[in-house]
């Protein structure tokens, strides 16, 4: 297992090459022991670091959500974001774990948060779209943002892995304000198969 020591740079200490030399020694004599102990399974694992991992293989036409500058205003009740009455949310997805594949959902947006606080979060639903389905809190997917001022980008990636096979999913962007002033837009959610 290959360890790379690094040198301590302390405050008081000489400005010498002394230190960044060393790390790069270390860099040139440990990559060679790097082996399989240095991969954590559940992280970045063996099989995201083979060629051709993901592919664009998508089971349903709605692939990609995409809003450019309209703007949505936050209100203090957990609701989907909506652009004109469209619900920024992608799906129908047939999730089929069963032959041995995950989903990466990402999403990106744009938020001004001027007072309080933003939160925004990916839900999921497996009977229906937005209006008709019944959402859920994808767990670890809640996002808090108090920065004040202009726009600035926020956002997620989550790894689905379902025990259930070809599970019928949406996925759909929700949020809340705690002063109902921020607004959301340029938001961007897409799906990516896995094929391990």
């Amino acid at each position: 297992m290959g360890r790379i020591q690094i040198t301590d740079i302390e405050r008081g200490d000489a400005g010498t090459i002394g230190a960044p030399n060393a790390l790069l020694a270390e860099w040139a004599t440990e990559s060679a022991n790097i082996d399989a102990e240095n991969i954590a399974p559940g992280g970045l694992d063996r099989r995201n670091l083979d060629a051709n991992v993901a592919n664009g293989e998508m089971s349903a036409p709605s692939e990609v959500f995409q809003n450019d500058t309209t703007i949505y205003n936050v209100t203090t009740t957990t609701s989907p974001v909506t652009f004109g009455g469209i619900a920024a949310e992608i799906g129908p997805f047939i999730i089929d774990t069963t032959n041995d594949r995950e989903w990466l959902i990402h999403v990106s947006a744009e938020i001004s948060v001027p007072s309080g606080m933003l939160i925004f979060e990916l839900h999921m639903a497996d009977d229906g779209p937005v209006g008709t389905g019944t959402f859920v809190l994808l767990p670890y997917t809640t996002r808090r943002d108090v920065i004040g001022g202009g726009w600035h980008s926020a956002g997620m990636t989550y790894r689905l892995v379902e025990p259930v096979a070809s599970l019928t999913t949406w996925f759909a962007l929700y949020a809340y304000d705690t002063a109902a002033v921020s607004k959301i837009r340029n938001v961007d959610i897409y799906a990516e198969e896995l094929v391990r």
